[in-house]
């Protein structure tokens, strides 16, 4: 129902070289002092090293960062740019530059920034630190020009992850300033390494190698010595002036420019005496092109109108002019910022009237290139407010499609709210993404000015434009979990479809899936998907398609054809992995449906990891039956590893959520799960009182009027009262089989045969289960069961004592088959389900599965993830979902914990 799409198109793809350190020709200075200092961080947290432009620091950075990848220590690079002072364009860079250490780390997170774009930063940081606690060995992340981030919520993150590293990774920082990360607690426990302007300056010996090898510039011992004192060891200026006296052939009068210079204005300077000896045309293609943050042969073409950019580009590389390639493939460049800065200068100064249009040019060229957001900042640069809107506009719907609604919205922030008022599609594709990610208030106002245009507008459009925005109310409904009026909203929308985009179309009929899932109308829904899928398939986003593949086995699922239900999901998994691979937002969708499935079929590692991936959908994604999956399924599982706090953690966010985004349905089934778990405890007092809070409006779902019931019927049977029990579970009984939703049937018939028991009705309670057994075993829902714990076992231990004495061929009793004997074998071999109901406490080693206790033995052999995974013939990333579900277990967040928690509870030790 959602046109969030989870792929990564090529037009919106991460620019790839802010992810690579620089690259550097020749041979750099050996600087052993500063490098064996750097080695410093390897025991702590924060590297900071921080001086003026052209000192070296990125430079000193990349040595080491060689070195580290000669060890085969873990190094992942990220430079930033202004355009990063945006909380979720940083955490997206950050996410993939920790793909380095390992691609599956972080690859997760990157959808739920863009579906939730102002509440998942701590969510996302928190689980990756996680993710990275488990890495094998040390890993360092390089962080370059944390000079150009004064956004507070930026700084604010880097603040917490450096304040919550896992012992194995560390940070190296560059930075022009000693701003935005917290020195003063890190030097206070001994967890910073300082590099500072006057370490990083050359000496004397260091300048003299510089120019003599690096350079190839032969001074005498008294020029050597002047152009040091005069550039204080600057680096970038010692190249500077190399350049300029290789392009003049005049060593012998250094002592004139030295004595005249300012060390603030030296880079000025130098640059002057280089670019004043090049041909105009030279000139003229360096000051136009430094516009460009980065830039590449057919990008300097587009601005500078010429044929000829990559050679021009070569021919500033071998002549050193400060062009610095970016990435292997030397496709990309970028000026050193001092000589970008003069020749912008430069450009203002000889080439008057012209900068408008070299960012014009510029951000036509990326816009077509789909690099939107750079478009648009050189549309801004130009001051023409009307091209920058111009491309969001044309990206827009793209954007919305593909699930980048963060990026589309903060593209829109830039611009002045008035930009935007009277384009109607702009405003219908900002209406889109606020739906998508929880801001119905925001999404009205979009549509209002939607309306308001429309009214303007020529009968056709207008029409179109007004029925499109009914649809996007739909939806609204939808993700605000309420169904009626839905029908009329997107009825034009599907009776025209040729007249509206496949988008439009496909959300349509997914929001009338949904509609017709909680009319309990099951069967409507897989004709009406199947007409849509067309339009899924021509739709540019990928969610859609997901999404209605969901409802459809939802649809399935509740009709008792779990069978289907389960292939249904399973492909959407498939479409999803093949389009944006297994840890995409949208594989995670249908994994908690399938993993909730899983779960009810007992089949428990693979349940528990399916809804464990579903967690980091984040909490403002989807509609109500993900959440109910991930939540409910997750607090179940928790508590057959006797891990009641996090089960209670589980179900308590799950209540937040639902506060949070006013989900009724969601807060009141979570309510009940958590009476159900305090029933099961004995906690009756506190059964008593969470159904106490449950007010049931008049317009509460039938699903939510049974789960009241069925929660009053259990608390009933605990104090008692069988007989009122009883009645009340008739009651529901009846509804359930009306509306057809099996597993709900299933459930009230089990509920109805424990309070027959509990009224004495013993012939009608043994009745009840025996027929709930033989519709519900038949359908692989065999945890309805075990969840019941002792007083359902009871019952059933009863009918087979009975069975076995009745004589052959006597009636009166149902048949105690294979099913039921199933249920009894289950119930008896199932070590976690003793753990959550009540039987004498699990020892530690219980704790884990036979799988997990072969990681442990080979855990505490300290062997790397990788050779567990080839020892086991599993992959690592299963490796590492065993890792985090033992740590989660023994209380720890990392290896060595974990070998130290092992044997102080002598887990692996053997019986004597």
């Amino acid at each position: 129902m959602s046109p969030v799409g989870e792929g990564m198109p090529r037009q919106r793809r991460l620019v790839a070289s802010k992810l690579r350190a620089p690259t550097w020709r020749g041979t750099l200075i050996a600087r052993p002092q500063l490098l064996a200092a750097l080695e410093g961080v390897l025991t702590r947290k924060l590297a900071l090293i921080h001086g003026p432009a052209g000192f070296g620091k990125t430079t000193l950075a990349t040595q080491w960062a060689d070195q580290l990848r000669a060890r085969r220590i873990g190094v992942a690079w990220l430079s930033l740019d202004v355009a990063d002072n945006d909380l979720n364009r940083f955490l997206a860079y950050l996410l993939e530059a920790v793909r380095a250490f390992d691609g599956g780390v972080g690859s997760s997170l990157r959808g739920l920034i863009e579906a939730n774009p102002d509440s998942s930063a701590d969510y996302v940081l928190d689980t990756l630190l996680a993710d990275l606690a488990l890495q094998d060995g040390e890993s360092v992340l390089f962080i370059d020009d944390w000079h150009l981030i004064h956004d507070a919520a930026v700084q604010s993150s880097v603040q917490h992850l450096l304040m919550h590293l896992p012992p194995n990774l560390h940070v190296v920082i560059t930075s022009r300033t000693r701003g935005g990360v917290p020195l003063s607690r890190l030097r206070v426990h001994d967890l910073l390494v300082e590099i500072d302007s006057t370490a990083l300056r050359f000496d004397l010996e260091e300048s003299r190698t510089f120019l003599s090898q690096h350079e190839g510039i032969s001074l005498s011992t008294e020029d050597q010595s002047s152009l040091w004192r005069t550039t204080e060891g600057w680096a970038a200026a010692l190249h500077l002036a190399s350049i300029s006296l290789r392009a003049s052939g005049n060593a012998d009068g250094i002592a004139q420019w030295t004595a005249g210079a300012a060390a603030n204005d030296i880079g000025e300077y130098l640059a002057e005496n280089v670019v004043g000896r090049l041909p105009p045309e030279q000139v003229a293609f360096l000051c136009r092109t430094s516009i460009l943050e980065r830039m590449c042969g057919e990008l300097c073409n587009a601005v500078t109108g010429a044929h000829d950019g990559v050679a021009q580009l070569e021919a500033l590389e071998s002549q050193e002019l400060f062009l610095q390639p970016i990435g292997e493939e030397r496709k990309w460049f970028r000026y050193h910022h001092l000589f970008a800065r003069f020749l912008q200068r430069r450009l203002e100064r000889d080439f008057p009237g012209e900068t408008a249009d070299l960012h014009r040019a510029a951000a036509r060229w990326l816009s077509d290139q789909g690099q939107i957001v750079e478009a648009v900042d050189h549309a801004l640069a130009a001051k023409d407010l009307k091209l920058a809107v111009d491309q969001i506009e044309r990206h827009a719907i793209p954007l919305v499609a593909t699930s980048w609604m963060s990026t589309l919205l903060n593209l829109v922030r830039k611009l002045p709210g008035t930009a935007l008022l009277d384009r109607p599609r702009m405003q219908m594709a900002i209406a889109w993404a606020d739906t998508l990610t929880h801001r119905p208030q925001e999404a009205e106002v979009a549509l209002w000015h939607v309306e308001r245009v429309a009214s303007t507008l020529a009968a056709v459009e207008r029409q179109r434009l007004l029925d499109e925005a009914d649809v996007v109310r739909a939806c609204m409904c939808a993700y605000g979990d309420r169904i009626d009026g839905i029908e009329p909203l997107v009825a034009n929308c599907l009776d025209r479809p040729q007249d509206f985009t496949p988008l439009a179309v496909g959300v349509a009929a997914n929001v009338l899936s949904y509609y017709h899932l909680h009319r309990q109308q099951f069967g409507k829904v897989d004709p009406l998907q199947l007409w849509a899928r067309d339009y899924h398939e021509r739709s540019e986003g990928l969610f859609p398609s997901v999404y209605g593949r969901c409802f459809l086995g939802l649809a399935q699922y509740r009709a008792g054809s779990t069978g289907q239900a389960r292939a249904t999901y399973g492909e959407a998994i498939d479409l999803a992995t093949r389009s944006s691979g297994p840890q995409s937002n949208s594989a995670r969708l249908a994994s908690a449906l399938l993993g909730q499935l899983l779960y009810e079929a007992n089949e428990l590692e693979a349940s528990e990891r399916l809804i464990a991936e579903s967690r980091f959908l984040g909490f403002e994604g989807g509609v109500v039956d993900f959440y109910l999956a991930t939540f409910i399924t997750g607090a179940r599982l928790a508590l057959l590893h006797g891990q009641r706090e996090e089960a209670t953690s589980l179900l308590q966010e799950g209540q937040e959520t639902a506060a949070t985004l006013k989900l009724r349905r969601l807060g009141a089934m979570i309510a009940f799960e958590r009476v159900r778990m305090r029933v099961l405890e004995g906690d009756l007092r506190g059964a008593e009182s969470l159904l106490t809070d449950q007010l049931i409006d008049d317009d509460a779902t039938q699903e939510v009027r049974i789960g009241l019931d069925l929660a009053r019927a259990r608390l009933l049977c605990a104090r008692g009262r069988g007989a009122d029990a009883v009645e009340l579970v008739q009651a529901q009984l009846i509804a359930c089989e009306a509306s057809g939703w099996k597993s709900q049937e299933i459930r009230a018939r089990i509920v109805l045969a424990l309070a027959q028991d509990a009224a004495g009705l013993v012939a009608a309670a043994e009745q009840s289960l025996l027929r709930a057994i033989d519709d519900g075993m038949s359908r692989d829902l065999i945890r309805l069961f075990l969840d019941e714990g002792q007083p359902l076992i009871a019952i059933l231990e009863r009918v087979r004592d009975k069975a076995r004495r009745r004589p052959v061929g006597s009636e009166g009793l149902l048949e105690f088959n294979s099913a039921a004997q199933r249920v009894l074998v289950t119930s008896r071999d199932s070590r976690e389900g003793a753990a959550c109901f009540g039987a004498a406490p699990i020892r530690p080693a219980e704790l884990f599965t036979a799988r997990q206790t072969e990681v442990l033995r080979h855990l505490a052999q300290r062997r790397s993830n990788k050779e567990i995974a080839r020892l086991l013939d599993v992959s690592v990333d299963t490796i590492k979902w065993y890792l985090k579900n033992i740590f989660i277990k023994l209380g720890v967040t990392h290896r060595e914990q974990a070998i130290a928690e092992m044997a102080r509870l002598q887990l692996l030790k053997e019986p004597e």
